[in-house]
């Protein structure tokens, strides 16, 4: 199995931003993400809806930090959504639509 998949940040040589929804941090989507070789645990910030229809994830996640021994931190990551390395947990409260980025 393959790790789930960073997405890159937006820039405007990508056209249109994505419509971008912020989840509470009270009660966060949970997800599994298989990342590192392994299931991790993540709360999702944000997610992401492309023009092209893909999806990405805004979670944060406990992951190994090299630069610090291999010690785990908690890091914030996008990923592109894919079924088959990430697992839902929990739907968390309902998205509070915050479009950024939109041109004008």
């Amino acid at each position: 199995m393959s790790d789930a998949i960073e997405a890159p940040p937006w820039n405007e040589d990508m056209g249109r931003p994505p419509r971008v929804r912020i989840y509470s941090t009270r009660h966060p989507p949970r997800l599994l993400v298989f990342t590192d070789g392994d299931w991790r645990p993540a709360s999702v910030m944000a997610r992401h809806d492309w023009p092209d229809r893909t999806v990405s994830l805004q979670p944060t996640i406990r992951l190994s930090a090299p630069d610090l021994g291999g010690r785990i931190e908690t890091f914030c990551r996008t990923y592109r959504w894919d079924a088959r390395v990430m697992l839902v947990l929990s739907t968390g409260e309902r998205a509070m639509d915050r479009p950024r980025g939109q041109r004008r």
